[in-house]
């Protein structure tokens, strides 16, 4: 009954053309949208004055930026040129929220490449009000949306002409992105980290040398978009000796530590000493339990107690569990010199990251490769 009542009310809501949760750049006022411009500066409440520049005292609306974002848009001709060129004229960042990673920017003005693609192909901007582009939190296709036409006409922020120049824009650049199907593939994508923003880093093709080889490089991704300082670029090669680095020291620490197992079992006559210790221990702890509860007897317990549970460690470190560290490195060109392009091979994905939690990187040097520890 409760569904039904809801369901009934939104469909009413949609019946009436009432305007509800408002894209950026507008504002619902008596069940219909209008644009959050400038209204009566008398009045403090009726203000919409939303983002102030420093260097000019200029205090722009919602609204302004919406237009300007727009304008940006159909000059540069692409999402990411249009981002760029915002945060680098409102100087827009972003920060790590702390050192587990997400960026931090609060009630600042940011687009995102999704957000703001979404944003523009929005038929509110249009003067149309619009309903179920969403269903269950995913996106609709258009031809399901509940479309009612000019609602608003007196708060439009796209023309059908310039929204029809959007959409081919947006999909030439899709085209142009997916048709050429040559894109390199890397088994370490979405483990390097920018270690300012901790935004992840993309890959980047250099300029072709004569023998034919293509260097890559990696980039910060909220730099590209003017949103982070991290500007300088890292050779993919830097990368590769720096997680070949920590694996081989994971190794080598692994390595000794089962050495200096082996070592002291051996000083105890292997398996058949700590065994015959563990029995014995195991009968005298019995002895005591036999005898009940006793606080002068509390402490002998414990103490046997912790003497098995460390010969029973010890049993089960001989069968220590990293073992995929070596089995990866023997797979691997490890010696003096390096082969390019070994390690960021597609068949060595699952292993990365399996052996890697992640790679931060600041300035163009690696600054950290973090190992799971499972392995």
């Amino acid at each position: 009954m409760l569904s039904d009542r809801v369901s009934h009310g939104w469909q009413h809501t949609r019946n009436q053309a009432k305007a509800v949760k408002p894209p950026f750049g507008y504002r619902v006022e008596a069940d219909k949208y209008w644009l959050a411009d400038r209204r009566d500066q008398t009045d403090a409440k009726n203000n919409d004055e939303f983002l102030c520049l420093i260097s000019t005292g200029e205090c722009l609306t919602k609204a302004d930026l919406s237009r300007d974002t727009i304008d940006t848009f159909l000059r540069v001709k692409g999402v990411c040129a249009t981002i760029r060129e915002i945060n680098t004229k409102y100087g827009i960042q972003k920060f790590s929220r702390n050192e587990a990673g997400g960026n931090l920017l609060k009630h600042g003005f940011h687009w995102s490449k999704s957000g703001l693609t979404d944003w523009l192909h929005n038929p509110i901007l249009q003067g149309h009000t619009c309903y179920l582009r969403r269903k269950e939190r995913k996106a609709q296709c258009e031809e399901k949306w509940d479309v009612k036409p000019n609602t608003h006409p007196d708060a439009v922020l796209l023309t059908l002409e310039q929204y029809e120049e959007i959409k081919g824009i947006l999909a030439a650049n899709k085209m142009n992105l997916r048709g050429g199907g040559t894109g390199r593939r890397y088994a370490v994508a979405g483990l390097i980290y920018c270690a300012d923003c901790r935004a992840k880093f993309f890959s980047v093709s250099g300029k072709k040398h004569k023998d034919g080889f293509s260097p890559r490089y990696f980039q910060c991704r909220n730099y590209s978009e003017r949103a982070c300082t991290n500007k300088k670029l890292i050779r993919a090669e830097r990368v590769e000796e720096a997680i070949i680095t920590a694996l081989v020291n994971r190794h080598n620490y692994v390595a000794d530590e089962l050495n200096e197992l082996n070592r002291e079992l051996a000083s105890r006559r292997r398996d058949g000493e700590v065994e015959e210790k563990l029995g014995e221990l195991r009968t005298q702890l019995q002895g005591l339990l036999a005898l009940g509860r006793n606080p002068a007897f509390d402490l002998a317990k414990a103490q046997i107690k912790n003497q098995i549970k460390v010969l029973e460690e010890r049993g089960k470190l001989t069968t220590i569990k990293k073992y995929s560290t070596d089995k990866f490195l023997q797979s691997l060109n490890v010696g003096d010199k390096l082969d390019r392009g070994t390690l960021f091979a597609v068949e060595n994905t699952d292993s990365l990251h399996k052996l890697i939690r992640s790679v931060s990187v600041r300035a163009g040097e690696v600054v950290a490769v973090e190992l799971n520890s499972d392995y």
